[in-house]
């Protein structure tokens, strides 16, 4: 027969695994150093933002081993947040055999109850069902960093964002690396709003992380000047089907002349493709 326990040991267990469940900040740290693609100093920053701003529901776009959406867990204890990630892909692009985002539910039990993960595919096939109706107020996307990437992103999050959101941006300056990823430093500059300016040791005078305070996520000049952007040349073309998808939710939320920025440039890069030559017949009819 097993001896009963005392009060004392009961309220000792209870807290030695509270303890197991809720990491010291020494451990988070040393699990997002190895998962997490943002710096110590980056994480920091989005932890400050969230915590001065504090928003109540979370858009997540670009998710990998899940290491940002921990931070956003992490930050948002208090609070309670709700934090939504979604991603293109299903499967880990850094660890295939994980599912994306899979530290959260593998390391981080304690936070995923208020986490939700969708991916597959172009992500506003997701937004109307994840928002069930309602504004996100703040948005962090870190995706392609190449365009057209996170300008395809940012035209999908808009119409679900609430005015006054937040978005940050990271690898804003990963063009200083790599020169072809300069999409998020472009769209930190074309975003209208209050600026969250940051100081980085690391990239002074440029931070590789910025975010802003929108004024009105659907403001027309701003808007014009985002789908300006999906114009610039693009580094990859995004499958047709995703272009498809694409326009018709476009369609549901913007003007009509806006889309048509977005839909010559599709054609533009589909017909480079196939060495100038039309794209097949039809191909360019879009769903309805």
């Amino acid at each position: 027969m097993r001896p009963r326990l005392s009060n004392a040991e009961r309220e000792l267990i209870k807290k030695s695994i509270q303890s197991a469940e809720k990491p010291e900040p020494a451990t988070l740290n040393h699990i997002l150093d190895s998962y997490a693609e943002l710096t110590s100093i980056e994480r920091q920053y989005l932890r400050d933002v969230v915590q001065q701003t504090k928003p109540k529901r979370i858009l997540e776009i670009g998710v990998s081993h899940g290491g940002s959406a921990v931070v956003l867990l992490d930050a948002t204890r208090d609070t309670g947040a709700r934090i939504t990630s979604l991603d293109y892909l299903q499967q880990c692009y850094k660890a295939p055999s994980k599912q994306t985002g899979w530290i959260v539910h593998e390391m981080f039990v304690d936070l995923s109850d208020r986490w939700t993960f969708k991916g597959g595919g172009v992500v506003c096939q997701y937004l109307e069902e994840v928002s069930r109706g309602e504004k996100f107020d703040m948005l962090f996307l870190d995706t392609a960093h190449q365009n057209p990437g996170e300008f395809l992103n940012i035209l999908e999050a808009l119409p679900h964002l609430d005015k006054g959101a937040v978005v940050v941006l990271h690898d804003t300056a990963l063009y200083t690396i790599d020169l072809r990823c300069t999409t998020n430093h472009i769209l930190l500059s074309t975003l209208k709003g209050k600026r969250i300016l940051f100081d980085d040791p690391a990239c002074p005078n440029v931070p590789n992380i910025g975010g802003i305070v929108l004024d009105d996520p659907m403001d027309r000049d701003m808007l014009w000047a985002l789908f300006a952007n999906t114009a610039l040349p693009w580094t990859y073309t995004p499958p047709f089907v995703d272009c498809t998808l694409l326009h018709n939710y476009y369609l549901k939320h913007y003007d009509k002349r806006l889309v048509n920025i977005f839909d010559k440039s599709v054609e533009r890069h589909y017909q480079g493709l196939t060495n100038g030559c039309p794209v097949p017949s039809g191909s360019l009819n879009y769903v309805a």
